[in-house]
């Protein structure tokens, strides 16, 4: 495998024809009540991967959509509760909000109780464990992945990646190195479905690969430098790329008259200026790790197809946060805007999810955990820590509002915390109509900004109307904020203080 070079893109029209061409033959399953039983359970987490330019866009992911989308249900209105890698990976593990668990930035996931995670509940539920990829962000192999019966695990990359390799059977783990991670990690996770085939327990498994991050993260001339932030398989160097169509925040709020656009804007905002050829760039690097990872899921789904376990598989796509394309000017992650925090969501469960349908419920990140204890039918009978989210399987209730945070809200910084890129702790509210956020100093605790954005007549959040000057069409400030302020303080579905 060796790096590609950039090349002139194609037309859309070739591209969509040509991957459409091989899309891959999915046996129609037939729409009965579900299986009697536990259900297996797939959770394929990517890293980076932001929802607008990629569900809407029909020649990204096709494989995957056609998989996942035309025979399940895709989540309209999915987010990824904090907004980095870290804090989001420790919510979906513990099902617990960023304020419950500790985990405030990318260097600090030892605060997470690692004994209290979704491998445990459902190895005590009678599942078989297993993880393939990655599986916090600074686990940096100092450790035993936790509750698994068999993992491949790595801290991430693309080329020559190593691994932590221990399946069923062996006595002591051992290192392998992928030549291409993405493609390997699709491989090995089919290779544990053949071995799950047949046996009477059910199986979770997380497969969670590098894709499509980028490999320089660090602000500097590599943060636009395409090969040496991206590398994919020489298979897709010549494929076409699905045109990148920029949206209004990218080229308004990121455009030649953006310190005018950006005034209403959090001050940390205003002078960022990643530019729109570098939002290209990122795009690309996007674009061609994920043709990949479309590989990736349609090898492990034939293989579930092929060994008869995907009639009564749960499985589920995501991500751990979304990312900038240049939007207001900016580049990767953190930040309370749609790109950052909405995320593709796709659920697959043949007779319990309706094929090709979308559900509008608002769902985060802190919800996978009691969605896959109320598939399984599984009451712990210890729960350690209340549990935030809930289940959003078919019928359940739906939540009104969903928080997002970000850092030691409303509490002084933890020793060591070093945050993202320097953006501020933030709170939000976020609907289906609207956002409201609040922006802290240094301290967490004084609100230094407020934003509402009306997302039925403003979907990009271009126009803040606290900071219009028209009183008018403000909302009850007051009120939005005690909500907000009551909910960073919450813990678990019941008692003083649930969870919205």
């Amino acid at each position: 495998m060796a790096p590609s070079r950039l090349r002139r893109r194609g037309t859309v029209i070739l591209g969509i024809v040509l991957l459409v061409a091989f899309l891959p033959v999915v046996a129609p399953s037939p729409a009965t009540v579900r299986a009697a039983g536990k259900p297996n359970i797939l959770f394929i987490l990517l890293d980076d991967m932001r929802s607008d330019g990629v569900m809407n866009n029909p020649a990204v992911l096709p494989k995957t959509k056609h998989w996942l989308a035309d025979a399940g249900t895709t989540f309209t209105n999915a987010f990824t509760t904090t907004s980095l890698c870290c804090p989001d990976r420790a919510t979906i593990w513990s099902g617990r909000f960023e304020h419950n668990h500790g985990v405030v930035d990318n260097y600090s996931g030892d605060n997470l109780d690692h004994d209290w995670i979704e491998p445990r509940y459902l190895h005590d539920a009678g599942y078989t464990t297993a993880l393939v990829g990655k599986f916090i962000t600074d686990w940096n192999f100092r450790y035993v992945p936790p509750h698994f019966d068999e993992y491949a695990a790595f801290q991430g990359g693309y080329m020559n990646a190593r691994f932590t390799v221990k399946d069923a059977g062996d006595a002591k783990p051992r290192t392998e190195n992928a030549p291409y991670s993405t493609d390997w990690i699709g491989q090995k996770a089919a290779s544990y479905i053949d071995g799950f085939k047949g046996q009477a327990q059910p199986w979770f498994m997380q497969v969670s690969p590098h894709a499509p991050h980028q490999e320089q993260t660090a602000p500097g001339a590599d943060s636009c430098n395409l090969h040496k932030m991206y590398t994919w398989p020489a298979r897709y160097d010549a494929v076409p790329m699905p045109t990148w169509t920029p949206s209004p925040a990218v080229t308004v709020e990121g455009g030649p008259n953006m310190k005018a656009e950006k005034a209403d804007k959090v001050p940390y905002i205003r002078p960022m200026n990643f530019t729109q050829k570098c939002g290209e760039i990122t795009y690309e690097g996007h674009m061609r790790t994920l043709m990949a990872a479309d590989d990736m899921v349609d090898t492990i789904m034939t293989r579930l197809q092929a060994d008869g376990e995907l009639a009564n598989t749960l499985v589920l796509f995501t991500t751990d946060n979304g990312y900038a394309w240049d939007e207001r000017g900016a580049t990767s992650k953190g930040l309370p805007w749609t790109e950052h925090v909405q995320a593709p969501l796709m659920v697959r469960w043949d007779g319990v999810f309706p094929p090709g349908s979308t559900d509008d419920r608002l769902v985060g990140t802190e919800d996978y955990l009691p969605t896959y204890l109320d598939a399984a039918g599984y009451q712990p009978p210890e729960v350690r820590y209340p549990l935030d989210g809930l289940s959003f399987l078919p019928g359940r209730p739906a939540r009104a509002e969903k928080l997002l945070e970000f850092g030691p809200i409303l509490r002084p910084s933890p020793k060591g915390y070093q945050g993202h890129r320097g953006i501020p702790t933030w709170l939000s509210l976020r609907a289906k109509q609207w956002q409201y956020i609040e922006f802290f100093d240094k301290g967490n605790s004084n609100i230094q900004w407020k934003e509402y954005y009306d997302l039925t007549s403003d979907p990009w959040e271009l126009n803040n109307l606290l900071a219009d000057k028209d009183p008018g069409n403000d909302p009850d400030v007051a009120s939005l904020s005690a909500r907000l302020h009551e909910a960073a303080t919450c813990s678990g579905r019941t008692g003083a203080n649930p969870c919205p």
